[in-house]
């Protein structure tokens, strides 16, 4: 028996393409899916925080004990200071939060103003105005 001695199972779903962990059965993000997050969040995601993601906690947007997944949709980094306030004043009297697609998100302050956040580019990404002058570049030299 393989198995047969565990006293749990944890259910990891990877994406059929890349492998990366899109998702799992448990309440905390598996070590290669925290790397994914991290690497797309570059920095907390609190508007106008700047601290390293690197040394933030991954969060979950809706909250876990409130039927929220651990995916790529639903996590997010935020320094400890933020992640602690989110929680402590709650979405009654504080913050409010949504991830509106993976990586993008909403958030609505206590006097009811909203503020998006994105994640930055991927380094070395290149822009899709340049990638547009380039394909017609070489559409030109075909051309000619």
């Amino acid at each position: 028996m393989l198995a047969g001695s565990v006293s749990s199972w944890t259910r990891l779903f990877t994406h059929p393409v890349t492998g990366v962990a899109v998702t799992a059965d448990v309440y905390a993000p598996t070590a290669a899916l925290r790397r994914f997050i991290v690497h797309r969040d570059r920095t907390c995601r609190f508007p106008g925080c700047a601290r390293i993601a690197k040394h933030a906690d991954v969060d979950h947007t809706k909250d876990w004990q409130h039927g929220g997944k651990t995916t790529p949709d639903n996590l997010a980094c935020l320094c400890r200071h933020h992640h602690t306030l989110k929680h402590r004043l709650g979405p009654d009297e504080g913050w409010k939060v949504r991830q509106l697609e993976p990586g993008v998100l909403e958030w609505t302050d206590p006097q009811g103003q909203i503020r998006t956040t994105e994640p930055p580019p991927a380094p070395n990404a290149v822009k899709e105005p340049a990638l547009v002058s380039a394909a017609r570049r070489g559409e030109r030299a075909l051309r000619e």
